[in-house]
């Protein structure tokens, strides 16, 4: 499984460059609809690449009876497996772009067996502002045992009192 701290503490005040969503075909029209909206829900992976050439690609896994987050690299799906939209100018997304990662959250569900992530908040600045940026598995209600991917910024999940904080690096 994932080694959390491991990926997330070298980024730790790296720019994000780009920020992508990979569905897979059959979401793609969904997700360039949900575009404007501050939080949408898909089956694929979140690809977020930083300044340092470093970058990180999020998909959901199963670990036991539970589906979880897991950070790996596009292999995981298989060539041309999933799309890829650039979130651009796309409002509200477009705000986190060129911000600075200063600190990851990793969280967990109660019914999750084990330790295993579910979501990753990222606080992010620019321009002296705050965002935040969450990716996890998760459909329209928020995080949850699923094979979708939730993703926010600026919004909390629904079910954000559910979550159990497991740990954390940077601010």
């Amino acid at each position: 499984m994932t080694d959390w701290a491991a990926n997330y503490a070298p980024l730790i005040g790296s720019t994000v460059e780009v920020l992508k969503w990979r569905p897979l075909t059959c979401d793609t029209p969904s997700v360039i609809q949900d575009f404007r909206a501050a939080s949408f829900w898909f089956t694929g992976a979140a690809q977020v690449i930083f300044s340092s050439d470093r970058e990180l690609f999020l998909t959901w896994t199963q670990s036991g009876p539970n589906m979880v987050l897991e950070a790996t690299d596009e292999s995981r799906w298989g060539p041309h497996a999933l799309d890829s939209l650039i979130a651009y100018a796309d409002e509200p997304w477009s705000a986190i772009l060129g911000s600075t990662l200063t600190g990851a959250s990793f969280f967990t569900l109660p019914e999750i067996e084990g330790e295993h992530v579910v979501v990753v908040r990222h606080d992010l600045l620019v321009d002296d502002k705050q965002h935040r940026l969450w990716i996890g598995v998760g459909w329209e209600n928020g995080i949850s045992d699923t094979d979708d991917l939730w993703v926010s910024v600026g919004v909390d999940p629904p079910n954000v009192d559910d979550l159990i904080k497991i740990g954390s690096v940077g601010s």
